[in-house]
């Protein structure tokens, strides 16, 4: 859903709540981790990375992944799902952009294992 409509994966959930990245990395699923990063979690606002962790573990490695800035074609594409927000697959659909950049931005074919 996130990925076709843009949802807002940084939605404030309610105090003493994990956010929705703490929630999959407690349940150790690198692939839609990694889909939420690539959709524009701000990672470098989840304190719970502060910690210390087993290495090895997808938390340890969302800690690395933390530390390492993003390219700026993730930039750009976080920028433009932001901005189009729950327009993005209908504003893509009837655009003239090339299949791969539409490809792109809907996160279609993207590599999912952090």
């Amino acid at each position: 859903m996130y990925n076709n409509y843009s949802c807002n994966v940084n939605h404030q959930t309610p105090t003493a709540t994990p956010d929705y990245l703490h929630m999959v990395a407690l349940r150790g699923n690198s692939s839609l981790a990694t889909l939420l990063l690539l959709a524009g979690f701000k990672l470098w606002s989840a304190d719970w990375l502060n910690g210390i962790f087993t290495p090895g573990t997808l938390m340890s490695r969302l800690a690395t992944v933390r530390l390492q800035p993003l390219t700026l074609a993730d930039l750009c594409r976080i920028h433009i799902r932001q901005w189009l927000g729950e327009r993005l697959r209908v504003s893509l659909e009837g655009s003239s952009l090339p299949t791969r950049v539409v490809r792109f931005l809907m996160l279609e074919g993207v590599e999912v294992d952090l």
